[in-house]
Formats: structure tokens, sequence, C-alpha cells
């Protein structure tokens, strides 16, 4: 068997390639190692997604099949906690001390407050997590992804988030009765705007 190559830049009177049945079968072979290995790993880390899955521990890639009584609900936020120490207005002796581009009143210190989430659903507690900042110097978002599987029917869902110093009670609270059908998902995030949750 022969391939042509026709005549370019690189070869401008063409080439000719001689191809064997030897050559032409190692090829195949080749072709089809490559394909088998790739299913193979697809397929592994496809696998690895649902075993990898904890409650302390869990995998947002994992996917959860739902059976007809069955229902999801959804946790995604992100949220930055209060700073650790309030901010402090410096004095103009504090103020003439430091360059002129940096004489902001206020002193505050970067690093922010671990969030708490807790959620209940019918007055038993589903989830609870502590989400630390993000970032080198502590002062990033704290972010909470969770799947719950629940049974379909009506539900009384309570949200509570500590964003604060605080040791006891919450700064953001969340109660509502809601209908869960097959296959709905019932999705919890938090307006940073409006500083409330939001549920659809």
């Amino acid at each position: 068997m022969r391939s042509e190559i026709t005549p370019d830049k690189y070869f401008p009177k063409g080439i000719e390639e001689k191809v064997t049945l030897a050559v032409l079968i190692r090829r195949i072979i080749g072709l089809s190692v490559f394909a088998i290995l790739t299913m193979f790993i697809l397929g592994f880390f496809s696998a690895a997604g649902h075993f990898l899955t904890s409650e302390t521990s869990p995998n947002p890639l994992a996917y959860h099949y739902l059976a007809e009584n069955q229902a999801m609900i959804k946790v995604s936020i992100s949220h930055s906690g209060k700073r650790i120490t309030e901010c402090k207005k410096r004095t103009k002796a504090e103020l003439k001390k430091l360059p002129p581009n940096m004489r902001a009143a206020m002193s505050c210190e970067r690093e922010r407050t671990p969030v708490l989430l807790v959620m209940t659903v019918n007055d038993e507690e589903v989830y609870r997590h502590v989400s630390r900042p993000k970032g080198l110097s502590k002062d990033g978002a704290s972010i909470f992804y969770q799947k719950l599987v629940v049974p379909t029917g009506v539900h009384e869902v309570s949200i509570q988030m500590r964003d604060s110093v605080r040791d006891e009670g919450y700064d953001f609270e969340y109660k509502e009765k809601i209908e869960l059908v097959s296959g709905r998902n019932f999705v919890v995030t938090f307006d940073e705007q409006n500083q409330n949750f939001k549920v659809y």
C-alpha cells in the first residue's frame, strides 16, 4: 500500500510513503488501545465521584439519581463573614506618620470570621458546617455547597447562619414550609445585596 503526500514548501517534489500490512495493523492496534484507555480513565473518575461523596467531604461533581418519591435540596452560598476586629478611626498623629497615599481615616483588619451554616428539615438537623474564609489573608468569602436528598411532600425547612464573632445565636434566619414534588430541586442561596436568604 502506498500513501502519497502532495508537494508543498517542505517537500517541493512530494513524497511517497510505503505502508505495509504490518504497519497498518500496528497503527490500528495502537489506536484501539488508546481508545480503550481513554474510556477506562473516564469511567474510573466518574465512578470515583460517587465513592468519594460523604457528609464531611461532599463531592459537588457527583451525580445523584433521584427515585420517584425523592426530591433534592441544594445549598449554594458564597458569603463573607464580618471582620475579626472592628475598624478604628485613626488619630491625626497616626495619619501624619503614614505616607500621603495611605492616610485612610479608618484602620481595618482584613481577616474575617468563619461562617457557620445550619439547616434543619422538620426539626431534624440535616446539615451543619463551618466554612473558613478563603485567601492568604483570610479575607475572602466562605463557601457552602451541599446536596440533600429528601422524601417528597411538605417539609418545614429552617436555615440559620452566623457570620460574626458571637458565640451563640445567629445573624440570619429563614424558616418556611415548602412542598417538594418528585424530581424538584429546592435551591438555597444568599442575596448579598439585600442580606437575606433567597430560595427558589
